[in-house]
């Protein structure tokens, strides 16, 4: 559901009646999400993949905690910038450059960790920012950055997203799902096209009572077919990985709340959404193809934002003309940029704009 707001009262009035109303539904103990209920291109899922990716959520369970993100743009998809139309399908090679440049920092971590270290530095990834503080999502909508401030003068709506996570869905950075979602950024685009093929096949030959269980000797053979080349890759980050994957690990998105280790995960209460594979990859080259959004793709252009937009719950337009009190509050709160960046670069710029600001006053 969609609103829109004008002020930093009104952004806390709309957030509290969204969170209220979620919670009445949460009391029922019935509202178990269902991915697939307003779903665009989940309805070019065959039955075998909708029964699976169904089964799997109704596992998760319909106990939930929320998280929060904020776009400076309120018509951007959410995507994960690897992902974006602009990069193509090359989150590889952003991977393979930043190991090759940055070896002696990075390859020591495990998956997940290089991936937050390259995202920090600004380097596309898999993972999508989000945030446990709501007041810190309001902060990064409308945050204006040097890069935005000459187009500044033309005012746009941000916007704030307001996502029900299930408790199941929310793993540890440690967890070997997170270890293998992570590990899909070190495939290369030809070799995740072969894991695409390999899960529907395997999700199709696996569509039945008898072969759903992962120790059955038949699964296991489709997994030594199939993934061998990703089990090897998990393995060298975590030997004890054992040799089966399961089709709904590698499409059902995880988030991880991020471990407490760095003043600005610390500051932004940092968490991530880490996407699982795109079962139909071609969906954004034959929407782009078209030059236009055909009217299965009218929603989103992928299935990766597909899936994310079934957890949201609450989008709301921030308003900002300029005139608002947004920033104003949010420094009462101390959500202010030295505080969300605190590392010392960021906060000497922060210092210099407040010299600068102070000096400019004193001229006039």
């Amino acid at each position: 559901m969609e609103y829109e707001v004008e002020s930093f009262s009104e952004f806390v009035d709309v957030l509290n009646k969204v969170l209220k109303e979620e919670k009445k539904e949460e009391e029922k103990e019935k509202n178990v999400i269902n991915p697939l209920e307003n779903a665009v291109l989940c309805k070019k899922l065959n039955y075998a993949e909708k029964r699976l990716i169904e089964k799997s959520f109704a596992e998760l369970g319909n106990k939930y905690k929320y998280f929060y993100r904020g776009q400076y743009q309120f018509d951007w998809e959410l995507e994960p910038s690897a992902f974006r139309e602009k990069y193509g399908q090359n989150e590889n090679e952003f991977y393979k450059y930043a190991l090759q440049k940055y070896h002696l920092q990075l390859d020591d971590l495990s998956y997940f960790n290089q991936l937050t270290q390259i995202a920090h530095f600004g380097g596309p990834t898999r993972l999508l920012d989000i945030t446990e503080n709501p007041l810190v999502a309001l902060y990064m909508a409308t945050r204006i950055e040097e890069t935005q401030k000459k187009k500044s003068a033309n005012k746009r709506d941000h916007a704030v997203y307001v996502f029900r996570i299930p408790n199941g869905m929310i793993s540890t950075a440690s967890s070997d799902k997170v270890m293998l979602l992570s590990a899909l950024a070190t495939r290369t685009s030809i070799e995740m096209e072969g894991l695409v093929e390999a899960t529907k096949e395997f999700i199709k030959e696996t569509n039945n009572s008898e072969c759903m269980n992962s120790s059955n000797e038949y699964v296991k053979q489709l997994n030594e077919y199939a993934f061998p080349k990703l089990v090897h890759e998990v393995k060298k980050k975590c030997p004890a990985f054992e040799n089966l994957i399961e089709p709904q690990d590698l499409i059902i998105p995880r988030v991880i709340i991020a471990p407490k280790i760095g003043q600005r995960i610390i500051a932004q209460s940092s968490a991530f959404f880490l996407p699982g594979i795109e079962l139909y990859p071609d969906s954004r080259r034959d929407a782009l193809v078209l030059q236009k959004k055909p009217i299965e793709f009218q929603e989103h252009l992928s299935f990766t934002c597909d899936i994310l937009n079934c957890f949201v719950v609450g989008k709301i337009k921030i308003k900002d003309d300029g005139k608002t009190d947004f920033k104003e509050m949010l420094d009462l709160f101390q959500i202010k940029e030295e505080k969300m960046f605190p590392e010392m670069d960021m906060s000497f710029r922060a210092f210099k704009r407040e010299i600068e600001n102070m000096c400019h006053k004193k001229s006039k």
